[in-house]
């Protein structure tokens, strides 16, 4: 079983393997990591910039919290579409179907701009990758 920092680490030093196979636990833990980081960072920015500049300050934290965690997704990038493809592989699944069940409700929620049927085929591919995620391992 892999640890929290133990998975975390395995995301960085398997940067661009996108061979092999990844445990439910590692998937997790470094999707749990990023949740917090991604909390922490704009909890922080709004507290220290509301302080500083009192009402409007906490709008320009905020910001300047989803800039700085977005260079840090730029940064996981890679290695976490590297993690979801080993991911995939230990589920049993191939992994060119993360092309249809991530990236694809991307481009139909960007095409579909209102809440028509495209928008509802997105939710219903999002949810599908939530389920190959949380499969157990094949052998």
């Amino acid at each position: 079983m892999v640890g929290m920092w133990e998975a975390y680490k395995l995301l960085f030093t398997n940067y661009i393997n996108f061979g092999g196979k990844s445990s439910r636990a590692e998937y997790w833990w470094v999707q749990l990591i990023n949740f917090i980081i991604s909390i922490v960072v704009l909890f922080l920015f709004a507290v220290l910039f509301g302080i500083m500049m009192s009402g409007k300050g906490i709008i320009f934290g905020i910001i300047l919290g989803v800039i700085i965690f977005s260079i840090y997704g730029l940064v996981i990038l890679i290695p976490s579409i590297a993690l979801i493809f080993r991911r995939y592989r230990d589920a049993g699944v191939s992994p060119w179907w993360l092309i249809v069940t991530a990236l694809l409700p991307y481009i139909l929620t960007i095409v579909s701009k209102e809440t028509g049927i495209l928008y509802y085929i997105a939710i219903i591919l999002s949810l599908i990758s939530l389920v190959i995620t949380i499969l157990p391992s094949k052998q």
